[in-house]
This record gives C-alpha cells, sequence and structure tokens, in this order.
C-alpha cells in the first residue's frame, strides 16, 4: 500500500473526518436482508461482496458498522456518518451522494393464499389485504401506489423472519421479496427446517403488469467527505466492472442457487450493463 507523507495524511483525515482513514472507509448497515446482506454468509452477502470489491480497487478496506436502516439513514442525511449501504432510490436524494448502482434485481408480491394469484385478486380477499414489510425497509413505488388505491395496508415486522412467520400464522397475506431471498428461507429458518421447505415450496407469486425492477446504491454524507467517498468507490465499481471482476464476483456468489435463479440475476445484470452478454 501506497505510504502517505504526513500533509498527504493530514489531508486525507480532513476529507473523511472521523468516519474513514486512507485505509478503510466506514459505512453503515443492518445484516437482515440475506442473501445481500447477511451474517448467514461468511462474505456478508452478495451486495457486502460487491461493495468491498469495489473499494479494494481503490486500496481502502471496508468496516461495517451495524445500525437499524433507520438510525442509519437519519445519520448520513444529518452527516453525523459517510455512507450507508444498499439502498433503493431515496425519495429525497437532494440530502445525500448517491452511487453508481451496484446491483439491479426484480422483486415480487408473494402469498400462501390461494385466492392470491394476481395483483388484482386483491380485490377477493374480503377486506383490505395486510402486506408485511420489515422495519425501516424503503417502500418501493409499487407499494405506495397500492397504498394510493387502498388495495392494502400495510404491517411492519421486526425483520425479514418476521414477516416470513407472519405469513406462515395468517397474520398477513403478503410479503415483497425477491426469488433469492425467498431461497435464503433455509438459513434464515435454519432450527424450523419444515418452515423453511414450505416457505421456499408453498408461496404463490402474484402476476403484476407492473414490473418491479429496482437497483441498490451506496448514500453517502452531502458534504466534501461523501463527496470524496462517493467519487472513489464510483471509480473503484467501475474498474470492477470494465475489468470483468464483478462478473466473477458474481457467478461465484450464486453458485448455491438454483439455474433458475442463477439465470434470472446474470439476465437482469447483463440487461443492466453489469455483466457481458456471452
Amino acid at each position: 500500500m501506497k505510504i502517505w507523507s504526513g500533509i498527504g495524511m493530514m489531508l486525507i483525515s480532513m476529507l473523511f473526518s472521523a468516519t474513514a482513514t486512507a485505509a478503510d472507509m466506514r459505512l453503515l448497515t443492518k445484516m437482515d436482508f440475506p442473501p445481500y446482506i447477511t451474517d448467514t454468509r461468511d462474505d456478508g452477502g452478495i451486495l457486502t461482496r460487491i461493495v468491498r470489491a469495489a473499494l479494494d480497487e481503490e486500496h481502502l478496506d471496508l468496516q461495517i458498522e451495524l445500525d437499524s436502516w433507520s438510525s442509519a439513514y437519519k445519520r448520513v442525511a444529518h452527516r453525523q456518518a459517510l455512507g450507508t449501504y444498499a439502498w433503493a432510490y431515496p425519495q429525497r436524494p437532494e440530502q445525500f451522494y448517491i452511487s453508481a448502482p451496484i446491483f439491479t434485481n426484480r422483486w415480487y408480491f408473494y402469498s400462501n393464499r390461494s385466492v392470491l394469484q394476481h395483483i388484482d385478486d386483491l380485490d377477493y380477499v374480503g377486506r383490505t389485504a395486510r402486506l408485511c414489510l420489515p422495519q425501516g425497509w424503503s417502500r418501493a413505488p409499487r407499494v405506495n401506489s397500492l397504498l394510493r388505491d387502498r388495495k392494502v395496508e400495510l404491517v411492519a415486522a421486526k425483520d425479514l423472519r418476521g414477516c416470513l412467520q407472519w405469513l406462515l400464522d395468517g397474520r398477513v397475506d403478503m410479503i415483497r421479496s425477491t426469488p433469492l431471498m425467498l431461497a435464503s428461507a433455509e438459513a434464515i429458518f435454519s432450527e424450523y427446517p419444515a418452515s423453511a421447505a414450505l416457505i421456499a415450496r408453498g408461496l404463490n407469486r402474484l402476476e403484476d403488469t407492473v414490473v418491479q425492477q429496482h437497483s441498490g446504491y451506496v448514500l453517502f454524507s452531502r458534504d466534501r467527505a461523501g463527496r470524496v467517498a462517493r467519487d472513489r468507490f464510483n471509480r473503484g465499481l467501475k474498474q470492477l466492472i470494465s475489468s470483468g471482476r464483478y462478473e466473477q464476483l458474481i457467478r461465484a456468489a450464486i453458485v448455491p442457487f438454483r439455474y433458475e435463479y442463477r439465470m434470472q440475476v446474470v439476465q437482469a445484470l447483463q440487461h443492466a450493463g453489469f455483466m457481458q452478454r456471452h
């Protein structure tokens, strides 16, 4: 690693304040988003692996500080922390310096109620359908539109495991997830294999005319330190993608999943330009 002079070190310290040094970048997150950000995987999850690799391109080490999603968002918005990952595009982008997208994924609504096969079937529930979201998770535009139309009401569980358990118990009618998240149910319910198997095999994916394709971002504080950190991160991410190392990283990270899930990830990333079509 390059040895900086005393003046150089002082400048870096001024730019990154107390939240980062010339050797590391401290970012806030919460390990409740499997398989993307999770302590059930040695690499910290797929998105953690991407963020770490992008910083490594800039000779920076990722230092993770765990926090609740709501607290992390507020701390970065109020310039009390350098950054947080990984978020949907924020509703108030003027509060942050926002990285280039680091990943893209397709989301769906799932239910274990046989009457729910299509999003239009919500009218047949007999009451307003209950949609569970983990506390602190962003509300997607499709969720907001269903709320405006009074098709659903939100129920907040402590985490994804809570939403899945409530779905199994019949306390809620729907959850919002990705195929990889459901495929990770075995890890979430490791001590309850019957529940894991029921989730993996028994949920309906509701058909919907609205495609929920969303990208993830790193949010940085809107100050000089955050701008410098954002620029360095983006430069590292661009190098990671152009070199082909991003594709190698993704393909290695999704090896444990079924072929159909792996192909969904690869095709989405190829379409978005993260990976080359072969």
